[in-house]
């Protein structure tokens, strides 16, 4: 039987999308703006955040709306972010993405700013491997742009918008969150570096299950963190 949003375990699905939110914004990933959707398995429709902008660090599991896969919602009278067609190009495109998160890093939005290639140059991020780039930098408000932006993800893990934002897929909540916070501290690492010599990429190929066991200890440590820490305490610097 289908997976329908009324179904009594996606309650607790909900709230892991809201915890996932609220992870983003306590990494400085989610300054006043961003969002997070999940399908279930099987499901024509996902969940994602309802249209609101302010008291994101509180984000509970009633914020979380279901939305069709054309973005529109289903039993309820909030709607969908402006940019819910993020969401609906990239599951359209990508059948193998269950989650998808979109933020706004600092630093990585600076090397999207300036052209600049992101590279592995950390070893608990490697396993992102290429990030490309979406070349346009307005908000993706149609179908359209949703199915260009997917476009430009191809089947990477994670893309850049040009000066605006991040966008990072997987197959849970918790690996996008892991994807976002890894992507800006790599921005930053490297940014630190190419001011005193040249950024060097980590060379993966052939030790690719080294690495991605090397993230996944990291996605778990991250969400652990965040169901214990104080509230507000990043896991990483403070972001920003």
């Amino acid at each position: 039987m289908p997976t329908k949003p009324s179904d009594r375990d996606q309650i607790a699905v909900r709230e892991r999308v809201a915890k996932g939110i609220r992870l983003l914004v306590r990494e400085g990933l989610i300054p006043n703006a961003g969002h997070l959707s999940y399908r279930p398995k099987g499901a024509d429709w996902f969940w994602t955040l309802r249209h609101v902008h302010v008291g994101l660090e509180s984000i509970g599991p009633g914020d979380i709306i279901a939305c069709d896969m054309q973005g529109n919602a289903i039993d309820s009278p909030w709607s969908g972010s402006g940019e819910r067609f993020i969401y609906t190009g990239i599951f359209a495109r990508r059948p193998d993405v269950r989650a998808i998160a979109h933020f706004h890093p600092h630093k990585a939005t600076v090397f999207s700013v300036a052209g600049r290639k992101l590279l592995p140059v950390l070893m608990l991020g490697a396993h992102i491997g290429e990030v490309p780039l979406y070349e346009k930098p307005e908000p993706v408000e149609s179908p359209e742009d949703g199915r260009s932006l997917a476009e430009a993800l191809g089947s990477a893990k994670a893309v850049l918008m040009s000066a605006h934002g991040a966008v990072t897929v997987g197959e849970s909540v918790e690996e996008v969150c892991a994807l976002a916070v890894m992507l800006e501290e790599m921005a930053r690492v490297q940014f630190e570096a190419s001011l005193i010599g040249e950024p060097r990429a980590i060379v993966t190929k052939g030790k690719e299950r080294v690495f991605e066991a090397a993230f996944r200890h990291f996605q778990e440590v991250l969400w652990d963190h965040h169901s214990q820490a104080p509230e507000n305490k990043p896991f990483l610097r403070g972001g920003g």
